[in-house]
């Protein structure tokens, strides 16, 4: 099985990502960034130049904020979701120029399955972000927090009620919570045609890593997808920020990871 390797920035200034994005290994092919990024022409020219030769897959991470979905969904005034649109559409138009094709947000897919009133204004903010995904040719990736108060299969049906084809979900794994032991490969199954986004959260200040418990979970999933299926699976330390030794951790981890999928 191929996987595609990625990691996730948390935090921290785009110019120290790109000053440390020279000693990742070449098998980081992907990469989740904050989309507050977008913001900054400075921030945006230095990753377009970073990226002009290292093709990779870019997500944009967050894309509403500050904005949380439940208070886009509540309703905002109109000068307020006419300033909200504005700063949507220009994130959206960044990511694009940087040949982005994955932005992602938070629709609190819990909540959704819980209150029918909740769903009907995430179906409403769904089909408004729409035509900024289509004229974008963006892909909006949903998080789904595993484990979770969510199933994969009621996380699943939510995503096919929601309007327009421009909806996935990004799987954030936390290996160190309670319940991980519980998820078996026969439980995402139904994950398996709706997301190839798998975020491997983890704390290494605090002593967490990640452990051949998980990388044999993903490697069990991606097995269940057809022979062309890729899943990315990206890294993501909890840290301030990207340096030298924040690329070293990673390269030695991926470089486990990789071993232990062999096995598979």
């Amino acid at each position: 099985m191929k996987f595609r390797f990625g990691v996730a920035v948390e935090a921290g200034e785009a110019a120290g990502f790109v000053a440390a994005l020279r000693h990742l290994p070449a098998a980081f092919a992907a990469f989740e960034l904050p989309a507050e990024w977008l913001d900054s022409g400075e921030s945006v020219r230095r990753l377009a130049a970073a990226f002009a030769d290292r093709p990779a897959a870019l997500l944009f991470r967050d894309i509403t904020s500050p904005l949380p979905v439940r208070t886009l969904a509540d309703g905002l005034s109109p000068a307020l979701w006419l300033e909200f649109d504005r700063k949507f559409r220009a994130r959206c138009q960044a990511a694009e120029q940087l040949g982005s094709r994955l932005v992602s947000t938070d629709f609190e897919l819990p909540r959704a399955a819980t209150e029918p009133e909740y769903e009907k204004k995430i179906h409403s903010l769904a089909a408004a972000m729409s035509g900024v995904l289509a004229d974008c040719g963006l892909e909006m990736q949903l998080s789904l927090r595993l484990p979770g108060g969510l199933t994969p299969a009621a996380a699943v049906a939510l995503l096919r009620r929601l309007p327009g084809p421009f909806f996935r979900l990004a799987v954030e794994l936390h290996p160190h919570e309670p319940g991980m032991a519980e998820l078996t490969p026969a439980e995402l199954l139904p994950l398996r045609f709706e997301s190839s986004w798998w975020r491997l959260a983890y704390e290494p200040g605090c002593g967490n890593t990640l452990g051949v418990e998980v990388m044999r979970l993903v490697a069990a999933f991606a097995r269940a997808g057809a022979e062309s299926f890729q899943p990315t699976c990206i890294f993501a330390p909890r840290m301030d920020g990207a340096d030298a030794a924040w690329a070293a951790d990673l390269a030695e981890l991926v470089h486990s990871f990789q071993e232990e999928m062999e096995k598979c």
